[in-house]
């Protein structure tokens, strides 16, 4: 790879980033744009991720890194793909995006508390260890409640990193960290949960095959810009675990990862959740890996009552940047 650059295309809450690395892993070039998620009509709490507004703002942070660099398309070796958790796309059966939400997306209240009520909430948390309030089942029981043709017509669903990746190469796939926030993976098997799928109205079929970050899973099509074609596209993971895994961390040490929202969180090595019900457990990019966490938008520092749900953490480092 002598010469050679990797690109990591990151859709983040509040921005869209291209960062470019020689094959050294030293950073060359960053290109940044702000985007603002559009509130949907009529429905509190609501907000839309444009997926062509979007995909026009990351190609323009690919030329404008490439460009600042002084690197031909032709040199970059490979393209991983980060996100924001939570964010979800669904596709129709010819590959069309027919409804998708950013992370921040708030309209399914209602339908959290149904599942709360229901008990069905508990049966998810200690399967997918996470929360129903941000996660996929009660968005899919809104759609279901409000839009039930989009269901109907949902042929193919994933997150936001795998919406990027699908865009590079027309591939439908997912990998365990970012999957594992939709709240409908099985964390023990690091894949999908049929029995939650099936409580959210998907079909088996639809559920993209699951793959283990570092994997090269399509090349880059005609289709996608800024690009040379048919170059490697491999899965990446979620932006706050990729942040723990560039920290260096281990299992068992903490760290809090910084942005639009601040994580505290422990790694851990076997799939634990957590019994009060106040941390969520998600899969790590590091197979055999978890992560423990806790999400403020104002925090504290150090997250006060964090080591009473997990084992001491040998050391305490400092707030990555994420």
């Amino acid at each position: 790879m002598s010469g050679r650059h990797l690109l990591a295309i990151d859709a983040g809450t509040g921005s869209c980033r291209a960062v470019l690395f020689d094959n050294q892993a030293r950073q060359v070039g960053v290109s940044l744009r702000e985007w603002v998620h559009r509130e949907t009509p009529g429905v509190p709490g609501g907000q839309d991720f444009d997926v062509e507004r979007s995909w026009q703002l990351i190609a323009a942070c690919v030329a404008e890194v490439l460009a600042a660099s002084d690197t031909a398309a032709s040199d970059v070796a490979a393209v991983a793909t980060t996100s924001m958790r939570e964010g979800m796309v669904l596709y129709d059966a010819a590959g069309a995006e027919i409804w998708a939400c950013p992370n921040v997306d708030g309209r399914a209240a209602a339908e959290a508390a149904e599942l709360v009520r229901s008990g069905e909430a508990d049966k998810i948390y200690n399967q997918a260890g996470d929360w129903v309030s941000i996660t996929s089942p009660a968005r899919l029981r809104w759609i279901a409640h409000h839009a039930p043709w989009v269901l109907a017509s949902t042929a193919s669903l994933g997150l936001l990193s795998d919406w990027i990746t699908y865009r590079l190469s027309g591939v439908h796939v997912t990998e365990p960290s970012c999957g594992s926030s939709s709240g409908m993976f099985d964390l023990s098997t690091r894949t999908w949960s049929h029995d939650i799928a099936a409580l959210c109205g998907v079909p088996n079929a639809a559920l993209p095959p699951v793959y283990e970050p570092g994997t090269v899973i399509g090349t880059v099509t005609p289709a996608a810009t800024g690009l040379a074609i048919g170059t490697p596209v491999i899965t990446g993971g979620a932006d706050t675990q990729l942040g723990l895994a560039g920290a260096g961390l281990r299992v068992g040490e903490l760290a809090v990862v910084a942005g639009t929202f601040w994580q505290t969180a422990i790694l851990l090595d076997s799939a634990t959740v957590d019994p009060g019900r106040r941390l969520r457990t998600l899969c790590h990019v590091e197979p055999g890996q978890w992560m423990l966490e806790g999400i403020a938008s104002t925090p504290a520092w150090p997250c006060g009552g964090f080591a009473t749900a997990s084992a001491p953490p040998r050391s305490r480092r400092r707030p990555a940047g994420g």
